[in-house]
């Protein structure tokens, strides 16, 4: 069983994968934890903006959880933070999901599902395929206040980015900003 939360930034999407992990492991689960190595926050920690931390290892494909999973045969439930920064490898994706239902393992996935240009992340569609539930979470919008807010944008230098290319900004000379909209701030100021 595959179960993915997803939305945009702020919308508590790694807060609720926190709480699901201390749930598991308060309850003695065997559990792996997991998170993309080409995210942002800190390597090998799960963090949410509430101040929630967990200790994650870092994979760099779906299939990373194989190996994983069969050095720890008794883990019957992972947890993976930033999906959206994995590559968009079909293989890899049926891999792992083909083992965890083979094997009887549920897999909970945090990610975003658009990224701050409004088009959909590749891995996140592929997951959605293949996702038993998928939970969608909203947060508020940082522009108009309002709730309901699934889009994001990025600023660059105080200026909107519209790079496309460069959905993953490495760069630590610019000032980069990022803003959670919704859809109707984001066409406003996105398309302005």
């Amino acid at each position: 069983m595959i179960i993915i939360y997803t939305g945009t930034m702020k919308s508590g999407k790694s807060a609720k994968l926190i709480t699901d992990i201390k749930l598991a492991k308060q309850n003695k689960k065997n559990i792996l934890v997991l998170s993309s190595n080409g995210g942002f926050r800190e390597n090998k920690t799960i963090s949410s903006r509430n101040g929630g931390k967990v200790s994650a290892t870092g994979i760099d494909t779906m299939s990373d959880i194989i190996p994983l999973l069969e050095e720890n045969k008794e883990v019957k439930k992972v947890f993976i933070d930033e999906a959206q920064f994995l590559p968009n490898n079909l293989d890899s994706i049926i891999q792992a999901v083909n083992y965890s239902i083979e094997n009887n393992i549920k897999i909970v996935i945090s990610g975003l599902d658009l990224n701050c240009f409004g088009k959909p992340f590749p891995i996140m569609s592929n997951l959605f395929a293949y996702a038993d539930e998928i939970i969608k979470y909203k947060g508020y919008c940082d522009k108009c206040k309002e709730d309901g807010s699934h889009r994001v944008i990025r600023y660059k230098d105080s200026e909107i980015d519209r790079d496309e290319e460069n959905v993953l900004v490495v760069d630590t000379k610019s000032e980069l900003r990022y803003y959670s909209l919704c859809p109707s701030c984001f066409i406003k100021t996105f398309y302005k």
